[in-house]
């Protein structure tokens, strides 16, 4: 019996200790969410910027590949064919090397700008969703459980 009431009086002296090492813990691990959010709120803000460019940059792409295939193409039939006003029923076309160089280094290159405008659309978008989420993390509203050693709950709105 007086070994029970010893570690009853060690355990009503050491509450406040454990609830004060809770709370510290507890503010710990709110500080550790507001710095990770505020981590995250940054990446996907550099996420966004980085789709905002590659979108600006493929769309310059697509329409630089499609000017040399335009190109390419009207040299071709310009330059090359002597009976331009004859009608050719097979459609055949007399190309020189550099016009199909310039064809297919337009194919390419809007080839290559179709696929950074599609990934920085994406880029986009997600960077730009996942950011506002995030801030909204941040900013919210938070209720607590103990916040202090005389304070049942708090409620606290950041804006």
């Amino acid at each position: 019996m007086k070994k029970f009431r010893i570690f009853l009086l060690i355990g009503i002296l050491s509450f406040p200790f454990l609830l004060s090492a809770q709370l510290l813990d507890q503010r710990n691990l709110q500080y550790q969410k507001k710095e990770i959010y505020e981590h995250k709120v940054m990446s996907f803000t550099r996420m966004k910027h980085a789709g905002v460019w590659l979108t600006i940059s493929g769309a310059i792409l697509t329409v630089g590949g499609v000017a040399l295939i335009v190109n390419g193409a009207n040299n071709s039939n310009t330059n090359n064919n002597p009976y331009l006003d004859q009608y050719d029923p097979y459609g055949v076309r007399n190309t020189s090397e550099e016009d199909a160089a310039k064809i297919l280094f337009g194919t390419l290159t809007a080839c290559v700008g179709v696929i950074a405008t599609t990934g920085g659309v994406v880029l986009w978008t997600i960077g730009g969703s996942k950011a506002r989420s995030y801030k909204g993390k941040l900013n919210s509203l938070s209720f607590n459980y103990n916040p202090g050693p005389r304070q049942l709950f708090s409620l606290a709105y950041r804006f």
